[in-house]
């Protein structure tokens, strides 16, 4: 609908527009204001509302970091209403970094360089499983500066505020954005947003373009902020700008041939001297901006003590570098003699850990000696090099953590070793682990399965530790048995949580007599969401495509807790009371069914399953045919959980 629109007169986006203002105006009580930000779109927005409304709120968040042209536009208006962020521009470089690059880069080398954990550390320089979330391996180098790189501002110096002043006066903002600006902005027009979002998009509701916006200026002669005017400085053209936005964001500047804050220098220079003098990490804001520009990478800092890089070279997918061994060797490792000689040069190779995800190559020179009393050949000691593998001690370490977290043939391609390799290592460290770890036979153990190459396999964890002791090639009633057989202890284990399979149940009746088997709360309310599901599926069957598109991301919605709604989400649950009643009253059920797990006591319990039961009427009943042959079958270990709940 909204790209029909598009092609509409500007009096028809006009009419629509204000229609749309009026709409929200009515259906929030008049609790509206105008997001301004000084750009033309909200100019115009402004415009239009307050031709409707006069005494709607206009509100500028100022970023401190806004250009120079709109700051003397915004005082042109009377009534604006101004809030700042808790931080200003120059604290969110001097505490988080730059804003380099892009919004996503910047995040990315910001937890590469910063995160905590390994694994976010490891997604970044190689992506995870799905090979989803690697910092490209283009801007990788960013992470070995001194300065950090940030994607925190926009959320700190324009959401925060605003999202801050909209929720503590209870308005709803208007938003000038406009139809088709980029493929995020467009789904804010979807019809899930339209009347229970926070936010109010009438321009993109409405098919507006950029086109309207100068169309709409030139018929109300309205003059927009000096930047989208050409403008004549000491004789120099300074060329309009399409959009406003941060001055000194360096967001897709290296997409830009020339650098966008020649211009800023030649507006204020005042100001521009005092951005690009700000600091983090010792660096100026002015220097890292070069570096992302010029693009020159650093002489890396290997951290090897005792060699000198002789050569850097980076190619596509590797890096190669030539090192030189400083220290000579003292004395013969065959007799201890200290009468050697040298004798030879020999150059050799070795794999070290991935750098700027590459593959990166060691070349060493190394020294050979003769010694002078038993006449036999040596090499001089290579520090930081493995005595078993051609590699760096440290990579020898890193295939074996990444060993425990990702596919062999992933490591293999990072490092450059077969994938052999790397599983002969895995198997190496797993029987060195295996011989440091002593498990303890728990208080409460679980037993569960996963589903493996097409297998369920029995899984055994300490749930008070949340940790996974064992797992099995299948779930059979012997395999079990024997491992509860094998335990130390038995005697400790209270308490059994298992899925509603009859072997698990069998096995620890059999071997751990005075243990209390308790049904997994997860596995009982799975059944009611299954419940659920199939009553769903069957009504969407029976639809017209058109009736579909009203349950469009339905699931998702029924699979949420009543409690955890938003408004807009209550709204459309209550809709399908009127129109799919089935629907909503499967969903109350589920919900009934969810609160037995509230209750206090076991009796109270028992209580909320026979007011549950007595709800189903005879044309839903048979979705819940499962759960309550469950709960039937295995009564007393479904509300065991009520005096054990694990």
């Amino acid at each position: 609908m909204v790209q029909k629109m598009i092609n509409f007169t500007l009096e028809d986006k006009i009419k629509l527009a204000e229609d749309e203002i009026k709409k929200h105006y009515q259906l929030n009580d008049g609790n509206i204001f105008v997001s301004f930000s000084g750009g033309k779109d909200s100019t115009v927005l402004r415009h239009i509302a307050l031709s409707l409304y006069p005494n709607l709120n206009v509100v500028f968040s100022d970023t401190t970091n806004e250009l120079t042209e709109i700051y003397k536009y915004i005082k042109t208006f009377n009534n604006i209403i101004k809030v700042r962020p808790t931080m200003t521009f120059t604290d969110v470089i001097k505490t988080h970094g730059f804003p380099l690059v892009s919004k996503e880069v910047s995040q990315k080398v910001y937890e590469l360089k910063n995160s905590q954990g390994q694994k976010t550390k490891n997604t970044r320089l190689y992506s995870d499983a799905k090979g989803n979330g690697k910092l490209s391996s283009k801007w990788q180098f960013l992470a070995e500066h001194k300065f950090d790189c940030t994607h925190k501002c926009c959320k700190i110096l324009k959401k925060d505020p605003l999202d801050k002043w909209s929720k503590k006066n209870h308005m709803k903002a208007l938003v000038g954005i406009m139809a088709g600006e980029s493929a995020l902005r467009d789904q804010l027009s979807k019809k899930q947003q339209e009347f229970y979002g926070e936010k109010i998009y009438p321009f993109l509701k409405t098919g507006w373009t950029e086109e309207d916006i100068w169309d709409y200026a030139k018929k109300f002669n309205i003059r927009f902020a000096e930047c989208y005017y050409e403008q004549f400085i000491d004789g120099i053209v300074i060329p309009p700008k399409d959009r406003t936005g941060c001055e000194y964001c360096a967001f897709g500047i290296t997409l830009e041939d020339k650098n966008r804050f020649e211009r800023s220098k030649l507006i204020n220079p005042k100001r521009y001297k005092k951005m690009m003098n700000l600091e983090n990490g010792g660096v100026k804001f002015s220097e890292a901006i070069d570096i992302v520009m010029k693009k020159d990478l650093p002489m890396p800092v290997l951290g090897l003590y005792g060699y000198e890089i002789i050569k850097f070279e980076e190619e596509e997918h590797d890096i190669h570098i030539e090192l030189k061994h400083l220290h000579d060797k003292k004395k013969c490792k065959h007799c201890n003699s200290s009468s050697i000689r040298k004798k030879g040069t020999r150059d050799q190779f070795y794999f070290d850990t991935p750098m700027r995800g590459k593959r990166v190559g060691l070349h060493i020179e190394v020294q050979g000696y003769l010694c002078n009393e038993c006449n036999k050949f040596s090499q001089a000691y290579l520090p930081f090099i493995s005595s078993t593998h051609s590699m760096t001690d440290r990579c020898v370490e890193f295939i074996k953590n990444q060993s425990l977290q990702r596919p062999f043939t992933h490591i293999a391609n990072d490092v450059g070793v077969s994938e052999g390799i790397v599983r002969k290592m895995f198997k190496s460290h797993t029987a060195e682990l295996a011989t440091q770890y002593k498990f303890e036979t728990p208080k409460v153990m679980g037993i569960d399965e996963i589903h493996l190459s097409g297998r369920a396999r029995a899984v055994i964890t300490n749930i008070g530790e949340k940790t996974i002791i064992e797992m099995f090639k299948d779930r059979n009633k012997t395999t079990i048995i024997k491992y509860l057989e094998s335990l130390e202890n038995p005697y400790v284990i209270l308490n059994v949580a298992i899925d509603m399979w009859r072997p698990y149940k069998d096995s620890v009746n059999l071997v751990l007599p005075d243990a209390i088997v308790v049904i997994d709360k997860f596995h009982v309310i799975k059944m009611a969401n299954e419940a659920l599901e199939r009553c769903r599926k069957d009504i969407k069957r029976s639809l017209t495509n058109k009736q579909r598109i009203d349950l469009k991301n339905d699931r998702f919605l029924l699979l949420k807790r009543k409690h955890t709604l938003t408004d807009k989400e209550s709204f459309i649950v209550s809709y399908w009371e009127n129109n799919y009643p089935n629907l909503a009253k499967m969903y109350y059920l589920k919900e009934q069914f969810f609160e037995i797990y509230d209750a206090d006591s076991k009796e109270e319990a028992y209580d909320r399953y026979a007011k549950f039961e007595a709800e189903l009427t005879q044309d839903i009943e048979p979705y819940w045919t499962a759960l309550i042959r469950a709960v039937g079958n295995w009564h007393n270990e479904i509300f065991a959980y009520f005096d054990y709940p694990v």
